[in-house]
């Protein structure tokens, strides 16, 4: 029974690893609970679907982290979705620039809301569908305390596992032993330290030295743990780090892989004990006041209170089905028209994309042929019967506004001022001048059909005539569409009609390259590969594309309009 009655309390089903003390999802479950919440549990490596689908009934929120044992965890997430269930995953690892990459399409990251440690690769995230919004670890907050004072022989130590794709660790380990020999210790794989031993040793020892991984606004969670514990930690300077703590005044960077920067910092630091003693206190204060798991899911519930909040003023539970006698008149924006047939998942990503543009005044339509209730939240026409992309110009004529963006599933916008930009360029050309990110050019470098787009190349400098756009993302001109009604019978009697892009390009360009494929979209828009059930993947795709092409050309529909 969900009914997201309340702010203040929820029910949480928390999927994950509970069997030891010092996981983080112990360390969550305990902070939420703390905070008033309902926390019940499934198991990873234990609960099935319809285990976890019967507890489901009871929770307002489905978290999760990594759900590998979860199979298929895509019919959770479809389950939480029709019960109106905010999903949440919440992961802890580095992905972009990792072996770990490749799972960035697993079904984990479907989530209605997806939290990472990492802020470095929103363009990344944003290339496979993932509205990644950053919350990172911190340390617990039973455990961030002054540990006792013990007699060891050690003054260095470096607490870390080892990792195969991370070889610098090893190299950093070997640069402490080498110099500083039996003064120096490191903790890990068979020698775990953990809990207040932890705690006691970051007491007893001068200086822990931290190991980030090279990548831009993401760091260990080692210092939340070393400050947190009351450690002196010196760690490799990581951009962003800088506005989480204050460097000099928390903790001590050294530039990543400078080990003659580092050996200076130790030195001195071994032998100046009132100095290291201020460091190592304002680090742990400043770290237990601000970065416990405690204040973590403070923001974990702010974010899910206000997608809530968002989810009671805008209910998702029915389509805003539209027709042409409520539709709003122009004001001077831009209607903006999506297709959905078998990818609703990805139809709702584009939307929250589109949703964050700047710059320009938009309606949000989408032509739905799925015959299902897919909770799109904007207008939605609905049409029982699959007709391709023809249909978006059918619809583009009932807009009210004098453009209409028309855009792809598979394509992803790289920041938020891609549609404005489009628009400030369609203003400024022929209203029969179509413009987009991908085209298509009659006989260029001895070939019939050459695609045209714009990469990161020299290419990508200046803007590109084409005979046609080709789908992705384009603009046009709605006035001249409807000028334009008037096309050959035996065209509109072709059984294909997947490829109406083709003939208006070449029937508004008279056969002639005059469309643009802009520069200005250069690296601001990025196309994924599909999940196999696109148009695309159709056989014969490319070959009735061409023959598509070719019966235009050849029987001279294309004139000037």
């Amino acid at each position: 029974m969900n009914t997201l009655n309340t702010l203040n309390t929820l029910n949480i089903l928390y999927l994950g690893t509970f069997n030891k003390p010092y996981r983080t999802e112990v360390w969550v479950a305990k902070s939420l609970s703390k905070l008033g919440h309902s926390v019940s549990f499934a198991y990873e490596g234990v609960s099935g679907n319809e285990e976890i689908i019967a507890k489901l009934k009871k929770a307002d929120v489905f978290l999760y982290s990594k759900a590998n044992t979860i199979q298929p965890l895509s019919d959770i997430l479809e389950y939480c979705r029709g019960k109106n269930i905010i999903s949440v995953c919440w992961l802890y690892d580095l992905y972009w620039g990792t072996p770990r990459e490749h799972e960035t399409r697993h079904d984990r990251f479907k989530a209605d809301i997806v939290l990472t440690t990492d802020g470095g690769h929103q363009r990344e995230w944003q290339s496979v569908g993932v509205d990644n919004r950053v919350l990172r670890q911190g340390i617990f907050q039973d455990e961030a305390f002054i540990g006792n004072k013990k007699d060891i022989p050690e003054e260095i130590v470096f607490v870390a596992n080892k990792n195969a794709w991370h070889p610098k660790r090893e190299e950093l380990d070997a640069f402490l032993r080498n110099n500083y020999g039996s003064k120096y210790k490191r903790y890990g794989d068979e020698n775990q330290i953990r809990g207040k031993d932890l705690n006691d040793l970051f007491a007893s020892v001068k200086i822990v030295v931290g190991d980030n991984y090279p990548s831009p606004n993401y760091w260990s969670n080692r210092v939340y743990e070393t400050l947190g514990r009351g450690g002196f930690l010196v760690t490799p300077r990581v951009s962003g780090l800088e506005k989480e703590f204050r460097y000099y005044k928390h903790f001590i960077p050294f530039e990543y892989g400078n080990y003659e920067q580092l050996k200076e910092i130790i030195d001195y630091y071994l032998t100046h004990d009132k100095e290291r003693e201020k460091i190592r206190m304002a680090g742990h204060r400043y770290c237990k006041e601000n970065y416990t798991y405690l204040k973590r899911c403070e923001e974990l519930c702010g974010i899910l209170k206000e997608e809530m909040i968002a989810r009671k003023k805008n209910p998702a539970s029915k389509d805003i089905v539209v027709s042409p006698d409520n539709l709003k008149k122009d004001d001077g924006g831009i209607t903006t028209i999506l297709l959905n047939y078998k990818r609703p998942e990805q139809v709702k990503r584009l939307i929250k994309e589109l949703k964050r543009q700047k710059g320009v005044k938009q309606e949000i339509w989408v032509w739905d042929s799925s015959g299902k209730d897919n909770n799109f939240g904007c207008a939605t026409f609905k049409d029982p019967i699959n007709t391709g992309v023809e249909s978006r110009w059918e619809l583009a004529r009932m807009a009210r506004t004098k453009y209409v963006v028309m855009l792809d599933d598979d394509v992803h916008l790289m920041d938020d001022y891609v549609i404005k930009d489009l628009l400030e360029a369609k203003k400024k050309e022929p209203p029969q001048v179509i413009l987009g990110w991908r085209g298509v050019r009659q006989f260029v470098d001895g070939q019939k059909y050459t695609d045209c787009y714009h990469t990161r190349s020299e290419l990508s400098k200046k803007d590109q005539f084409v005979h046609i756009i080709k789908g992705q993302i384009f603009i046009i001109d709605r006035e001249h569409l409807e000028r334009s009604r008037s096309f050959p019978q035996e065209i509109k009697n072709i059984d294909d009609r997947t490829h109406g892009e083709i003939f208006y390009g070449l029937y508004w360009g008279n056969n002639q390259p005059i469309h643009k494929v802009l520069a200005c979209l250069s690296g601001r828009v990025k196309n994924i590969i599909g999940d196999g059930k696109g148009l695309e993947h159709r056989k014969d795709h490319k070959k009735k594309q061409n023959e598509y092409w070719d019966y235009c050309i050849n029987r001279k529909y294309i004139k000037n309009v």
